[in-house]
């Protein structure tokens, strides 16, 4: 369950951004509402600070990536639709379609050419997932591809690119990852659990979510819930989910 708190200030004061673009910002949320609009496995939830920003976390279930949790912001701009919303991957991943220094994600084919009123963001986060199977994968040239290094070694070493990218992933459900509100290197993970450290299962986090945000771009964090709380929440969803 997302409980949003108070994050930093933005640098697009309230008063900057237009009455019409709050509306469409919205419709667009209420349009992720839609069953099967948003992937599933994804979660998104808009900034407490701005409606230009929403902040989202991706448990991957298939592919070169599953078993991953990752983070991920949507910036909108002032001319929203008819600018592409910047996603930014907040979460330690190799992918060819992500600069490794701004961890700006970047569509192929007709989503990188963002048609206003035709693509909307539940195409944008459909992309997003289909961008992590092997398909997608496939699909990424020398010539479009934005981290170059990660593309060749996908190509030229496939086995070296699974292993490395299985580990991130195991990284990414460490406890003092999904946990701590500041997201850490991989270099600051062991390759395999150490005691009393074991990863996160999807499921198990399925019962922990909690949003907020302390600092940087880690807009949605876990929390652990206590017993009462954990079964409170599961009989809210027995109640939700009845027919």
């Amino acid at each position: 369950m997302f409980t949003p708190k108070k994050e930093p200030p933005r640098s697009v004061p309230r008063e900057d951004i237009s009455p019409l673009l709050v509306a469409e910002l919205s419709t667009e949320f209420s349009s992720v509402r839609v069953p099967n609009n948003c992937p599933r496995g994804m979660y998104i939830i808009p900034s407490v600070d701005s409606p230009l920003k929403w902040n989202a976390v991706f448990f991957v279930h298939r592919g070169p990536y599953a078993g991953s949790v990752l983070r991920f912001i949507l910036d909108f701009p002032l001319n929203y639709p008819q600018t592409r919303p910047t996603v930014t991957i907040d979460s330690e991943v190799y992918h060819p379609m992500i600069d490794p220094k701004t961890k700006v994600w970047t569509p192929l084919g007709d989503m990188r050419h963002w048609r206003p009123r035709i693509h909307h963001v539940p195409h944008l986060l459909h992309e997003i997932k289909n961008s992590f199977r092997t398909p997608y994968l496939e699909r990424v040239t020398e010539e479009n591809a934005i981290n170059k290094q990660t593309f060749l070694l996908w190509q030229n070493s496939r086995q070296t690119f699974l292993s490395m990218t299985a580990q991130r992933a195991l990284h990414s459900t460490f406890p003092e990852t999904i946990y701590d509100t500041k997201m850490k290197t991989l270099s600051s993970a062991p390759s395999t659990p150490r005691k009393g450290k074991d990863p996160i299962s999807h499921t198990r986090l399925g019962n922990v979510a909690s949003a907020g945000y302390e600092q940087g771009l880690d807009g949605i964090r876990f929390q652990k819930l206590i017993a009462d709380e954990e079964q409170g929440l599961r009989e809210s969803l027995k109640e939700s989910t009845a027919i």
